[in-house]
């Protein structure tokens, strides 16, 4: 799957938000999901039902990004790790077009 084909199937934008007051973290709200997006790059989205799809190449770029997303996806460092170990509820997305 990739980031286009993924927010095809969210929907509708419903509304935008910063994150925590920084400009350069950015929250969209669809109607299936909400996805973060940090210096301009898809990072990760949540749907209602517990499921979390990861940028392939931007989950983990940077020490801010990997705050921006703890915080987004309100768990601690320890927990996240644990769940990606698990599989639990991973998805990860791959940049570019399946076209």
């Amino acid at each position: 799957m990739t980031e286009k084909t993924l927010l095809k199937n969210f929907g509708f934008l419903t509304d935008v938000s910063v994150l925590k007051n920084k400009p350069e973290c950015v929250i969209l709200k669809f109607n299936n999901a909400e996805v973060l997006i940090a210096y301009g790059k898809f990072i990760c989205a949540k749907t209602p039902d517990g499921k979390i799809y990861l940028s392939r190449e931007y989950w983990n770029w940077n020490k801010n990004v990997s705050r921006f997303r703890n915080i987004f996806l309100n768990k601690t460092n320890t927990e996240f790790l644990q769940e990606i170990t698990k599989n639990k509820n991973i998805v990860f997305v791959d940049k570019g077009d399946e076209e």
